[in-house]
């Protein structure tokens, strides 16, 4: 499985975690996710550990539920709630995917409107607690584009 694949899983994994309000295991203890059936058909054993060393929530673990609830699949769960990384530049309201400060990183535009391209990959990449700024900016739409350049600028 491609490194584009596993990164695409872990942020649409973290962004369902994230925007849950409380616990939603069947006893209300975890946070809880379903990895994608069609991910899941074709992860090797390596891609699942690479899934779960890509997600932010570093006591994550992947597990199936008991027959008796009636959810089929397989689900990463964590013990605490994830929370968005949300920073501002220029106004502008933005989630950071990934990425770190010195470096290249992924974005997200959250304007709360139609966005023909919500998608940044951000050279030159400085957080400073809140805010954000970067030397220079592609911007993409669908995700998938953006992780592919991501992934062509941080290999």
């Amino acid at each position: 499985m491609m490194k584009q694949q596993i990164l695409l899983e872990a942020i649409r994994i973290e962004r369902e975690l994230e925007n849950l309000k409380k616990p939603n295991s069947p006893y209300n203890t975890h946070y809880m996710a379903r990895i994608s059936p069609i991910f899941a058909y074709n992860a090797t054993q390596k891609d699942m550990d690479d899934l779960l060393s890509t997600i932010r929530a570093k006591d994550a673990t992947i597990s199936t539920l008991k027959k008796e609830y009636n959810m089929p699949g397989l689900f990463v769960f964590t013990n605490k709630k994830l929370e968005p990384v949300i920073l501002k530049n220029n106004g502008t309201v933005l989630r950071l995917l990934r990425g770190r400060s010195g470096k290249v990183a992924l974005l997200l535009r959250e304007n709360g409107q139609s966005d023909p391209t919500p998608y940044i990959v951000a050279w030159g990449f400085e957080r400073q607690r809140n805010k954000c700024s970067w030397m220079q900016g592609h911007y993409f739409s669908p995700l998938e584009e953006a992780v592919k350049c991501y992934l062509e600028h941080t290999s």
